[in-house]
């Protein structure tokens, strides 16, 4: 059995949001004159034009891969699910979309470059993937997780104490809509390596839920 089948694969659901969040505050500490001259409003895709971009690009790359990992975990144990199914699969394009912002954006002096319109596109395929993924893995995953994962939840606020690390500059509201965004997903993530993977849906409900 694959670690993409297994339980396990929740491990980069886990993975993929604290990689993006560490990884990002860790450049913007390493580029921080930079950014002070481009300007934090490009934050953080204008990162991956400094000196150590290739880390921003890493940082995109990596993270897109887990979290398509992720929905590849999920989507073996939908089963006959339809909304399971729907919830995984808009995830995996989302992450998709997120892999894709490794496609450098471009200076704000600078014409748009044909990487810079793959980077917008990227953008918005990883957050109303995500957005539309959340919708339907909540239908999907609700009474379907044992109750007493909860307590493992709390676990995904720990990211959020990232916003007293921030470089001088780079305004927390940045970073917490990205930690708000991604604590869901990571939420989800523990619970279902906490639970060992979503159980099977009941009979009567099986190809809706």
């Amino acid at each position: 059995m694959g670690v993409l089948d297994h339980p396990r694969g929740a491990l980069l659901g886990v993975a993929g949001p604290l990689l993006f969040l560490a990884g990002v505050v860790l450049v913007s500490w390493s580029e921080r004159d930079f950014m002070a001259e481009l300007g934090w409003e490009n934050w953080p895709s204008g990162t991956a034009l400094g000196p150590h971009g290739w880390a921003t690009v890493l940082v995109f790359l990596l993270t897109g891969l887990c979290q398509m990992g992720f929905a590849l975990a999920l989507l073996a144990q939908a089963e006959r699910s339809t909304v399971r199914k729907l919830g995984a699969g808009l995830l995996l394009v989302s992450g998709f979309g997120m892999s894709m912002l490794a496609f450098k954006t471009n200076h704000p002096d600078a014409d748009v470059t044909w990487h810079a319109s793959i980077h917008v596109v990227a953008y918005f395929t990883f957050f109303l993937g995500l957005l539309l993924a959340y919708v339907a893995l909540a239908w999907g995953s609700w009474n379907r997780l044992d109750r007493s994962s909860w307590r493992y939840a709390p676990l995904a606020l720990l990211p959020w104490l990232g916003v007293f690390l921030l470089p001088d500059g780079l305004k927390a509201s940045n970073y917490m809509f990205f930690a708000i965004l991604l604590s869901p997903l990571l939420i989800l993530a523990i619970r279902v390596l906490a639970t060992g993977g979503w159980p099977a849906a009941r009979r009567a409900d099986r190809s809706l839920t």
